[in-house]
């Protein structure tokens, strides 16, 4: 499963216009502690299409502009892969309440996250942030 994470300047806006335009339905919402208004919301469309948004984050930041989530069954398998291939490890594999998961960067400088996090239909965990 592959979930884009994105980011606007006005996030709440765009959780709105993503409701009103697209038909996407909010599951979960995190707000920002950090300055910026959301830190994590996941939307809904249907029963496997979803998507993952935040509040832009700063310049500089290692999780600045879109991160797309790759979830995988088995984490270890997929950090042993990319650290064979010599991607970039932005972020070491790390524990949280919700699941596993680590960062690298690409060739082309965007940060991918991967973790066996899954998204439910409730919300009922959340992931970082977006």
């Amino acid at each position: 499963m592959l979930i884009c994470g994105v980011q606007y300047d006005d996030a709440e806006g765009a959780i709105r216009w993503l409701q009103d335009a697209l038909g996407f339905e909010p599951t979960m919402t995190v707000p920002g502690q950090d300055g910026r208004a959301v830190a994590h919301a996941e939307l809904r469309r249907g029963e496997d299409t979803w998507l993952m948004v935040g509040t832009t984050r700063p310049p500089g930041d290692p999780y600045a502009g879109d991160v797309p989530y790759l979830v995988v069954d088995d984490l270890d398998a997929a950090f042993a892969q990319a650290r064979a291939a010599g991607a970039e490890v932005v972020e070491e594999i790390r524990q949280e309440t919700y699941g596993r998961f680590f960062a690298v960067r690409d060739p082309q400088g965007r940060v991918w996250s991967v973790g066996d996090y899954r998204p439910a239909a409730g919300g009922d965990a959340a992931p970082g942030s977006v």
